[in-house]
């Protein structure tokens, strides 16, 4: 067979160089073998079906890849998204357990999320849990907790000789105090379920749902020595030269027939035994 019979072309489109032999293209293509530079001929069809193989391989990767950045950006979303979810959850529950109607606050009072919350359930001085959403929590605690029979404690917390603080130091001054108290008693309640509020004045109310009463003395324990750490100077104090609080709390066993009032009530006459006995300790009573 003659050169010309079987040679007929040598042609080069797309970087490919194809030589047909007796009709048939090859892809003219080189490889090394034991250092030596050879030529390879590859049907065209070969060709064809290692492109396809190239071009199924490149979808899976994309694939693989697309499900890959799916799964990230569904991680982001869940994570950047979840205080915001909570915030949420916590704004329809409040609105639920404390029977808060959306028309109770005028559109023009609310311009942002920390607007609502400081017009419903937080104390705009302090910060913390304001007596509107410790009554309505109280209730839906006694109404949840009375089915199993658990324990809830409350405490009640005054602040020694506020009144000669604020003459002392100025209004200015005692409201720094109240929100460092705040502060330091809000430290001292990990649980989420536990929670401070401020009641009113001077005056704080702690939340302990499935608590009894020696946990709870650990708890008001654990807040007087908080406060001391916090060594707020108090320089007219009967009690010491800096500021200091006096806790009641009681503790029950939770029944339908209670309510909130009920646990304040008992918590506050311990209190009233705190301050008589000196101040600057707890005191627990039974609730009735």
């Amino acid at each position: 067979m003659s050169g010309e019979d079987w040679y007929k072309t040598v042609s080069s489109g797309n970087g490919i160089t194809w030589l047909n032999i007796n009709g048939k293209r090859y892809h003219v293509g080189y490889k090394n073998e034991n250092g030596n530079t050879v030529v390879a001929l590859v049907p065209e069809h070969e060709c064809h079906m290692e492109r396809n193989r190239l071009f199924l391989d490149t979808l899976i990767f994309l694939f693989i890849t697309l499900v890959i950045i799916i799964a990230v950006i569904n991680i982001f979303i869940e994570v950047t998204l979840e205080p915001l979810n909570r915030t949420i959850k916590k704004i329809n529950n409040t609105f639920s357990d404390l029977d808060l109607k959306p028309e109770e606050v005028k559109k023009n009072e609310v311009e942002s999320l920390d607007d609502f919350l400081h017009l419903t359930i937080i104390d705009q001085l302090t910060g913390i849990y304001n007596r509107r959403y410790l009554d309505g929590s109280l209730s839906k605690i006694i109404k949840l907790h009375s089915r199993t029979g658990s324990n809830l404690s409350v405490l009640m917390i005054d602040i020694d000789h506020f009144k000669k603080y604020n003459d002392t130091y100025g209004h200015d001054a005692g409201d720094g105090c109240l929100r460092t108290v705040a502060d330091a008693l809000s430290q001292c309640v990990i649980r989420e379920e536990d929670f401070v509020a401020r009641y009113g004045g001077e005056e704080f109310a702690v939340v302990l749902p499935n608590t009894d009463e020696n946990g709870a003395r650990l708890v008001a324990e654990k807040m007087l020595e908080k406060i001391r750490e916090f060594n707020i100077p108090h320089k007219t104090s009967d009690t010491a030269g800096y500021v200091t609080i006096s806790i009641g709390g009681t503790t029950g066993i939770v029944n339908h027939l209670q309510r909130g009032s009920d646990y304040i009530k008992a918590a506050d006459k311990a209190l009233y035994e705190s301050k008589k006995n000196g101040r600057n300790r707890y005191t627990f009573s039974k609730i009735v």
